[in-house]
């Protein structure tokens, strides 16, 4: 309760410094085809990535006791958690050179909507292979994310 109380009385000053900046281009890089981050606006980005961590905060701490709850799935609960950290190892090299290719913010709305689907695979179906396919699609987005957010 008092850190919280601490970060609600530095909050005003945070956000009066906080602030949208422009680039500078680069004109050393030769012309390739690839696309490079621009800034987008502070405040929608911020409710965007606000959701993303209240989001993500609930599946990672409850995804293991969600799928050990399904009747016939509890064998392969812990195994879950296992799969979502192989398929983020990758994640971010992966999330970034698609970004290069087809925009930063179209990259963060796919991974957005990957996760989405990940997180909805179990919801629609008991099954184990949707349980796994979840943990691969929630581990191959969420440090991503961060990653496309602060570029």
């Amino acid at each position: 309760m008092a850190a919280g109380l601490f970060c609600a009385l530095l909050a005003p000053f945070i956000f009066a410094t906080v602030k949208d900046t422009a680039l500078r281009p680069n004109h050393l890089r030769r012309a390739i085809a690839r696309r490079v981050p621009r800034p987008l606006p502070l405040l929608p980005l911020l409710v965007n990535y606000t959701c993303e961590g209240f989001g993500y905060s609930i599946l990672a701490t409850f995804i293991v006791a969600l799928v050990k709850a399904r009747p016939g799935m509890e064998a392969i609960g812990d195994w879950v958690w296992v799969v979502v950290g192989i398929a983020g190892l990758p994640s971010t090299i992966f999330w970034s050179w698609v970004a290069e290719r087809i925009g930063f913010s179209v990259a963060l709305a796919l991974a957005y909507v990957t996760q989405l689907a990940g997180i909805l695979l179990p919801v629609v179906t008991g099954s184990a292979s949707a349980a796994l396919l979840s943990a691969i699609f929630f581990g191959a987005t969420f440090m991503a994310i961060t990653a496309l957010v602060l570029a």
